[in-house]
Parts: C-alpha cells; sequence; structure tokens
C-alpha cells in the first residue's frame, strides 16, 4: 500500500505508525522505518520553500 509522507509523517500519526510496525514486525525494522522518518524530516525543514 502507498501511504502520503505528509499525512503519515505527522508526528502523532508516525508515533502510532511505529507503534503498529513494531507490533506487526519487529524492533529492528521500526528502528530502520524511525531513521528514514528522521531523514525525512530533516530533508523538509532543510527544503526551500518554493519548491
Amino acid at each position: 500500500a502507498h501511504i502520503i509522507h505528509d499525512e503519515i509523517f505527522d508526528s502523532y500519526r508516525w508515533a502510532i505508525f511505529k507503534n503498529l510496525l513494531v507490533f506487526l514486525f519487529n524492533s529492528s525494522l521500526a528502528n530502520d522505518f524511525d531513521f528514514y522518518y528522521k531523514q525525512f524530516v530533516l530533508t523538509l525543514r532543510d527544503k526551500p520553500e518554493d519548491h
């Protein structure tokens, strides 16, 4: 399934989604996704607003 980044990466929704990942898979996979989430948030923060 495709999840839109802007919606799932809202901090409140991300916490719920991360708990779901831990429940369905394992903490290692959830940590990998958490790393991706943090990188995505940093990229958005540094992105110019005109793009």
